[in-house]
């Protein structure tokens, strides 16, 4: 999921939001614990393209890294409901 240069700041700001949300993946529930970098993702001569990921931790340590797009738009779901 690869993003445009004027959308990662948006999702970033987004998702600082929504750090300390709960979301269950695998029936595991799992904390977004923090944003992680921003990387470049696009081939030379082609227009700039990112990915971030975001972490997750569940209450017995186990970590995951999502795309952040994805947890972002999992907990702003959750969140309407």
């Amino acid at each position: 999921m690869s993003l445009k240069s004027e959308q990662v700041d948006d999702l970033i700001a987004r998702g600082k939001d929504l750090i300390g949300g709960k979301m269950t993946i695998r029936n595991k529930e799992f904390k977004f614990l923090n944003i992680g970098s921003a990387e470049l993702c696009s081939g030379k001569g082609e227009p700039e393209r990112y990915t971030i990921t975001g972490n997750l931790i569940s209450e017995d340590g186990d970590m995951l890294q999502n795309p952040l797009k994805k947890i972002v738009a999992a907990l702003e779901k959750k969140k309407l409901k």
